[in-house]
């Protein structure tokens, strides 16, 4: 069974550090990584205060998801901007959630689960396998 008694004199011959020299180690690098640390405070700061607007400016917010107003200046939702893209004809959820990216319609960072609750929950819209319709009015 190992001792569990070390003796100084057999780690100086097997060339390890004596438990004195292992400590100011022990210190310096701690030192070292304080001394780091604080540098990259510092640098994050000026990183942050690059990042900041400059007084009096602020940026907008990312993507706010309001109803885009309508060239008569009435609000399109969700449901209005859908059927538009929809008139042309039948179109996949990647055709539709395409244009209406394309035509700027402010939508939620995820925005298939919206258009997939419209698509599916609204009996204006019909599924027919993969495309989607607008379903015609009986005259």
């Amino acid at each position: 069974m190992p001792s569990a008694v070390i003796n100084l004199s057999t780690t100086q011959a097997h060339g390890l550090a004596a438990p004195a020299s292992l400590v100011s180690q022990f210190v310096s690098l701690k030192e070292q990584l304080i001394q780091r640390e604080q540098s990259l405070a510092a640098e994050l700061a000026q990183i942050q205060a690059a990042l900041k607007d400059p007084p009096g400016q602020h940026s907008p917010p990312a993507r706010a998801v309001l109803p885009v107003p309508h060239s008569s200046g009435q609000r399109t939702g969700l449901t209005a901007a859908i059927a538009g893209v929809l008139a042309p004809g039948p179109q996949s959820k990647e055709q539709i959630l395409q244009k209406l990216i394309e035509q700027s319609f402010p939508l939620p960072a995820n925005p298939r689960p919206a258009v997939n609750a419209v698509l599916y929950s609204n009996k204006r819209f019909r599924r027919e396998g993969k495309l989607f319709s607008l379903v015609e009015k009986a005259a």
